[in-house]
């Protein structure tokens, strides 16, 4: 596109217009001067010249008219460009010097660019014509105008260097005042210096130099100043051998940043060894350079000594079951024994240094509380919560006791921790247990008195059917006959939850007790609460009281229903499941076995993590005052635990709840062939090496399916939710062979995963898994990647055939 010739004395300038014009697709030279640019242009001649005017050498206007003079030159076109002759005259004297175009700095790049383009483009076309040397006498009266720009811009130079010397003298007079000031502040700076305990230096960076120590250093060094001054490595010498290279190191690196601070023992002349704590800071100038390093250091060794006594009596503990830990009265840890290591998690190397409330404390105010006395009192007792590692509250009993040092001054605290908070539980569950044993007695009391009122009332109602025959009264009576049996079975529940169940046990088929319980509920029940039952055909049978399973399934509906304001479907089904050893490491409270499962799921306004951990405790409700006795659940649970099984509860906040019951079966229906007593796998589907990442933000199922999946012969991948989930697949999606999801996990859902999984890679398998009812629906809407869905809590059985059906199906268009 053409090569041009940028003639500027600012380096910058220069720097800048090549970079421009370079990135336009020009070829670029540049000369910084008049002089070297007329050897550059006559060596080559340019397509363009750009020249600033005020130049040392040889100015712009100079450079301008000998190229116009010059032959070889004479039809170079020629842009002046530059910010310091900006007034109409100076364009006017440029443009008939011959310049093509006259450009003021600074201009915008894409402006600049195209007045270039424009100037070479109108030569090139011939649109412009070429300036020829001037008649000499205009030629003379373009010189005199020039001259005169010239002397004019000088006395405007001579002016600037004028009031630049009167600024001068100003700031000179201004100096000796801050020198005198200076003079007089480092007058009081060395009295205060010369008359505190700890050692003031001041040094150059390298250590070279050594401006200033002061008079503590003889006394703490057992060295003269005059020798340290005038040789500065006997700092370095001083320090003892074994700490010597370290600080030698630190010196090097960290005081000019900023960050030494170091411990370190020197030797004495007498051959004493004293303990140091060194700190330096670094000065810069108005530059941002370091130019000096002031630092402080002070004798640390009563202090040192006396937390190495602290530490030898602890070690002497450090078999105890007690956490023992000392700190120092900025609270960092000096000492960490094992137990402590065992009770929070953290090893010693790992805390020292770190301040205990950082590490372990949970709650500031007591610990501030617990300070206060121990420095008052010299000691203190008292109940703490503590934070682990992994961030699980303990609860201990702590004891404070504040050690000194030999002149009696508080060095350090010494605390030792008892971990009560398995001891705290089954104080509760004392005191439970006995709350429970009151109101068991005053329950036998009440029912005593509730039963001999209710029982005329159920008489009276059946006698009042057989002698009342007027029709308006029966509904009367009916619904004095149902309001007796409310009351009656409120009392057994009350009894049964205070007592214990108790009844008569015999072999029961679930799928009768469901629809008893279900006829009722269609019955009792708003009409816009719809009630369905699936069951399997061959049901196996439970030992078990038809009336207090009948008494579980009645509650679990009667939450549903009041989870439903506004109406909704309660959804009960009944089946046969076999427990895997997969799904007891998930409910510790059940065996591997068969079992019957009883579900209720509603479509309910859901419960939070909090409410699903409190739904068995005794008078929680989360219903309104009046319309909840808090009974109903653990009534159920104690139930269906007296039977040998266990409820189990999963719910999302505005998608519903989910409650499931499970039975142990006492047989199988003939023509059933069972395949879960095989616990060694040898029957169930195994795997070819491919890779499953499986993604659940609960750990134990994230362990026991990793080991089930290597188990049968699969490679895993495990992320804890869908964020890491997508790194992962990014790294390994070519040997991903399919994805096991979760579907309610934090930072990342399962639906959002499986929306980027599928921009990731359209044709991904997944198989989807929730605790909840309603997420079954991801097969429905339009989640193509979902091949299967899973219901927690799920067998291996059951996990291991869903990925042999996905893996082995042959992709639908």
């Amino acid at each position: 596109m053409g090569r041009i010739l940028v003639v500027d004395d600012k380096a910058d300038h220069r720097y800048l217009l090549e970079a421009l014009l370079t990135g336009h697709g020009y070829a670029v030279d540049t000369a910084k001067h008049g002089a070297e640019a007329l050897v550059l242009a006559r060596a080559q001649p340019p397509d363009l010249i750009v020249s600033d005017l005020l130049m040392p050498v040889l100015d712009g206007f100079t450079l301008l008219r000998r190229c116009k003079l010059d032959e070889r030159l004479r039809e170079v076109p020629f842009i002046v460009y530059t910010a310091t002759y900006t007034e109409e005259s100076d364009r006017q004297l440029a443009l008939d010097l011959g310049a093509d175009a006259f450009i003021l700095k600074p201009e915008e790049p894409d402006v600049f660019v195209a007045r270039v383009r424009e100037v070479i483009d109108s030569v090139a076309t011939g649109r412009k014509q070429v300036s020829r040397p001037a008649p000499l006498e205009e030629g003379n009266s373009l010189f005199k105008l020039y001259s005169e720009t010239l002397i004019r811009k000088l006395e405007e130079k001579s002016q600037q260097l004028q009031e630049a010397n009167e600024a001068l003298r100003e700031d000179l007079e201004a100096r000796k005042l801050m020198e005198k000031s200076l003079l007089e502040s480092e007058e009081r700076f060395r009295q205060l210096a010369e008359n505190i305990e700890e050692v003031f230096w001041i040094s150059d960076p390298d250590k070279g130099v050594m401006h200033y120590i002061s008079p503590a250093y003889e006394t703490i060094w057992g060295r003269s100043r005059e020798a340290l001054l005038a040789k500065p490595s006997d700092w370095l010498d001083a320090i003892h051998p074994g700490d010597r290279d370290r600080i030698q190191r630190a010196a090097e690196h960290d005081q000019v940043s900023g960050d030494y601070d170091e411990t370190y023992r020197i030797v004495r002349p007498d051959g004493a060894v004293r303990w140091i704590r060194d700190r330096a800071f670094p000065v810069e100038d108005e530059r941002g350079h370091v130019y000096r390093v002031v630092g402080t250091a002070m004798d640390v060794t009563e202090q040192v000594e006396a937390n190495r006594r602290i530490a030898e009596q602890a070690a002497l503990l450090d078999q105890a079951h007690d956490a023992i830990l000392v700190r120092d009265l900025e609270h960092r840890v000096r000492y960490w024994n094992q137990s402590a290591e065992a009770l929070y998690g953290w090893t010693q190397d790992e805390v020292a240094g770190r301040s205990v409330l950082d590490v372990m404390h949970e709650d500031k105010d007591a610990f501030a509380e617990a300070l206060d006395a121990t420095l008052g009192a010299g000691e203190w007792s008292g109940e703490l919560v503590h934070r682990t590692r992994d961030g699980e509250q303990r609860t201990v009993e702590s004891r404070w006791t504040l050690v000194r040092d030999e002149h009696g001054q508080p060095a350090s605290i010494l605390s030792i921790n008892s971990d009560v908070t398995d001891r705290k539980k089954l104080e509760m569950q004392y005191l439970r247990a006995q709350r429970m044993e009151s109101i068991g007695t005053l329950a036998g009391g009440i029912a005593h008195d509730l039963n001999n009122l209710l029982a005329p009332i159920v008489m009276g109602v059946d006698l009042l059917r057989q002698v009342i025959k007027d029709e308006k009264l029966v509904p009367v009576i009916d619904n004095i006959g149902k309001s007796a049996e409310r009351g009656t079975g409120l009392v057994r529940q009350v009894l049964s939850f205070a007592r214990g169940v108790d009844g008569a046990r015999m072999p029961v088929v679930l799928s009768h007790v469901v629809r008893e319980v279900r006829t009722m509920a269609e019955t009792t029940f708003p009409k816009s609460i719809v009630v369905s039952h699936e069951s399997d055909s061959d049901l196996w049978t439970v030992i078990g009281d038809p009336t207090h399973l009948g008494q579980v399934l009645m509650n679990l509906c009667v939450n549903a229903r009041d989870a439903m304001p506004d109406g909704g479907r309660i959804s009960i089904s009944t089946r046969n499941t076999v427990l895997d050893e997969q799904y007891v490491v998930m409910n510790p409270d059940l065996a591997a076995g068969k079992y019957v499962v009883l579900e209720v799921a509603d479509e309910g306004t859901g419960m939070s993590r909090e409410t699903m951990e409190r739904v068995f405790e005794p008078f929680f409700t989360s219903k309104e005052v009046g319309e909840g006795t808090g009974l109903g659940l653990p009534t159920a649970l104690g139930i269906v635990q007296s039977h040998g099984g266990t409820i189990t509860v999963y719910s999302e906040v505005g998608k519903g709840s989910v409650f499931k019951v499970y039975l142990p079966a006492i047989e199988e229906p003939v023509g059933v062939h069972d395949s879960g007593d095989d616990q060694s796998g040898a029957g169930l589907p195994r795997g070819n090496g491919e890779l499953i990442l499986v993604v659940d933000d609960e750990a134990s199922i994230l362990t026991m399916t990793e080991q089930t999946l290597e188990t049968f012969g699969y490679r895993v991948l495990v992320a804890e939710d869908g964020a890491q989930a997508v790194g992962l697949y990014a790294d390994h999606r070519d040997d991903v062979a399919l994805v096991l999801t979760d579907m309610m996990m934090p930072v990342m859902d399962g639906a959002a995963l499986i929306k980027a999984l599928r921009r990731m890679n359209p044709d991904v398998r997944v198989i989807a898994a929730s605790g909840i009812h309603g997420n079954h629906d991801v097969l429905q809407n339009g989640n193509a990647p979902v091949r299967a869905f899973l219901e927690k809590p799920y067998s291996a059985a059951e996990l291991l055939t869903a990925i042999r059906d996905v893996l082995g199906s042959v992709d639908r268009p």
